[in-house]
């Protein structure tokens, strides 16, 4: 799976507390994309999991260096290291949707993580090398 996107939402049925769907962009076979539904209790733990079909439609980015995974786990350690700055605490408590694509940046292609969150209208840019290093950061409306 080549992940494209990765949305929370929280249910808060018990014993579901919150529900994972990762996206993945359109195979370069020209198979149909798929999700996969993750459901978690309160503390975090996996109780089941489902394979939808209808992920993202168009071509997958061809990561060239790290794959997807790993560079949005690049991009989130800066919301993780920075949850306690006043502009970026509204990310970590509320984030519920994160999508990673290639971008120009200053005539670099660059990936770009954006999270969205349900305590801000805000989104917040976070801007990795295709290696993973991070470059910058910035909440726009």
């Amino acid at each position: 799976m080549r992940l494209e996107n990765v949305e929370l939402s929280m249910v808060n049925q018990a014993p579901v507390a919150f529900i994972v769907k990762a996206s993945q962009t359109q195979p370069a076979n020209g198979s149909q994309s798929m999700q996969l539904e993750l459901a978690f209790d309160k503390d975090g733990k996996a109780l089941s999991y489902q394979v939808l079909s209808g992920g993202n439609s168009g071509p997958d980015p061809a990561w060239p260096d790290k794959d997807a995974v790993t560079l949005a786990e690049d991009a989130l350690h800066y919301v993780l290291d920075n949850a306690n700055v006043p502009e970026i605490k509204n990310f970590f408590d509320g984030l519920t949707v994160f999508n990673l694509t290639k971008v120009d940046l200053k005539g670099v292609i660059v990936a770009r993580g954006q999270v969205h969150s349900s305590l801000t209208t805000s989104k917040l840019n976070i801007y990795v090398q295709l290696d993973g290093t991070f470059i910058s950061a910035e909440v726009v409306p």
